[in-house]
């Protein structure tokens, strides 16, 4: 009885703190939660680490300040993560004045049958994304005629993503998720390369050692410009 309680209420204040001021712990409370209702002592190990983390992390929070005024955002995909279902992970986040203002660590909803396929599904999320906060933010006066970057680490979804041409190996992704195409053409957003070292979705989407973590950290939270 003792264990139910603890697991009922152990995700709460993560949960809370995940939406409100701490997307570093995006990926674990996403992970916890496919859980709740089939838990084992692993979870609440986890689920421990996790509030323990927290304590260990009271000050830590998303400053600005620090960085470009125009919005961007960084996009990634970890292929088939799930063992049980094959489906994928999207991390995405967008910065505005240096710090986070929108992130998202999901499961995918249909399977993909490549790590380009679950790029680019990634990407059509983000741009989903972007084009809501475009429409949101001239009413809080933020300039939005610039286009969006949305930085991307991997090579052949950037070229999906840019070339209107269906390939062979292609042509079976569903036709939603092409409209990031028709966004690119229309300037609403612009996809660029950026290395994986520093793409910081990487922290939505997979576990990382503690060095890696550390250093996205800092950019994702804003700490460093």
């Amino acid at each position: 009885m003792l264990l139910m309680t603890l697991m009922k209420h152990i995700p709460l204040l993560p949960n809370y703190l995940m939406i409100s001021t701490r997307p570093d712990i995006s990926f674990a409370v996403g992970q916890l939660a496919k859980f709740m209702s089939n838990w084992g002592a692993k979870h609440i190990k986890a689920a421990i680490d996790l509030l323990l983390y927290l304590n260990g992390s009271p000050l830590l929070g998303i400053t600005y300040g620090n960085g470009h005024q125009n919005l961007s955002s960084f996009v990634d995909a970890n292929w088939a993560y799930n063992p049980d279902n094959g489906r994928s992970t999207t991390g995405y986040v967008f910065l505005l004045f240096g710090g986070p203002i929108s992130w998202r660590s999901k499961e995918q909803e249909t399977v993909a049958l490549s790590s380009t396929e679950a790029e680019y599904m990634a990407l059509s999320y983000a741009t989903q994304e972007a084009i809501h906060l475009r429409m949101l933010l001239p009413f809080i006066h933020v300039d939005t005629s610039n286009p969006t970057v949305i930085f991307e680490d991997n090579q052949s979804a950037l070229c999906l993503a840019n070339n209107p041409v269906h390939k062979e190996r292609t042509k079976h992704i569903n036709i939603r998720y092409h409209f990031v195409r028709e966004r690119i053409q229309t300037r609403e957003i612009v996809v660029e390369k950026i290395d994986t070292k520093l793409n910081i979705a990487d922290l939505f989407t997979k576990p990382v050692d503690y060095s890696t973590f550390s250093r996205l950290l800092n950019k994702l939270l804003g700490i460093v410009s």
